[in-house]
């Protein structure tokens, strides 16, 4: 078996206490290529972040890749099997026991399979090596606190990486609006969302339309170019309208009157 480095690790010491999230254990290592972790049936669950490389995890004759930001779990009771082909893997892992483990998994929709839930909390699993270093009853509530926080992250993690992509796509309408060719399709391409989820979490997130959030910054920008006296020609053209008409038809269209009259009325 090739050599693991054991970066950080912390077992719980003193009683188990109560509760709904007990934390049994919680570390961080750094194996190199060839680590084969020893194989075995455990009764707690065990959550596995990775920061870095890849492992392997082994379950029902199924081999899974856990890349960089992404989570698997093995249940109570599943064959242990962890291992590396990656040049290292570095990587965080978490052991969970008490009564309440299966409400527990349901309650955070725990997967059996590496999902993505963004990058990992280091400071977080820190915080729990820390608390179970206190042999105290102190130390394991304040554990079981960072474990609940922890796996509510893990809950969340592909919402809010959806979130992150969304706000992706505003920074760049904001910064690019004055394209003409701005295609919201390809912007959807680039960052790996079909156009119809990116329109659903889009209007969820922000109340409007991609498409209309354009148009916004488009019409922010001609607001403050009408006050200062621009030609709507270069209005038009300079906040990413294909012509003036266009500006026109969609100027009306807000605001009730032309964009000539509203300059007028200025």
């Amino acid at each position: 078996m090739k050599p693991l480095t054991y970066i950080a690790q912390a077992y719980r010491v003193g009683s188990s206490g109560e509760g709904i999230c007990r934390v049994l254990s919680c570390g961080h290592y750094c194996a190199e290529k060839g680590f084969q972790d020893r194989i075995a049936k455990k009764n707690f669950l065990e959550i596995f972040w990775c920061v870095k490389g890849y492992g392997c995890l082994e379950r029902d004759g199924r081999e899974f890749r856990l890349l960089p930001g992404e989570v698997c779990c093995y249940f109570p009771g599943e064959r242990h099997n962890v291992h590396t082909d990656a040049p290292s893997w570095n990587y965080y892992w978490m052991g969970l026991d008490g009564p309440y483990l299966q409400e527990l998994i349901r309650a955070f929709r725990l997967k059996n399979e590496p999902w993505t839930a963004g990058k990992c909390p280091e400071e977080l699993f820190e915080k729990i090596m820390r608390a179970l270093s206190d042999l105290g009853i102190h130390g394991q509530h304040q554990a079981s606190c960072f474990a609940y926080e922890l796996l509510s992250r893990i809950a969340n993690g592909p919402f809010q990486t959806a979130n992150d992509q969304i706000e992706q796509l505003k920074r760049k309408m904001e910064k690019e609006f004055s394209r003409p060719d701005f295609s919201i399709l390809k912007e959807a391409r680039r960052i790996g969302v079909h156009r119809s989820t990116l329109y659903r979490l889009f209007v969820s997130r922000t109340g409007m339309s991609p498409q209309n959030y354009l148009i916004a910054c488009r019409l922010r920008e001609a607001l403050v170019r009408l006050h200062a006296g621009e030609p709507l020609k270069t209005i038009a053209f300079e906040c990413g309208f294909s012509d003036q008409n266009y500006f026109t038809r969609v100027f009306r269209k807000k605001y009730g009157i032309p964009p000539a009259k509203f300059r007028r009325s200025c």
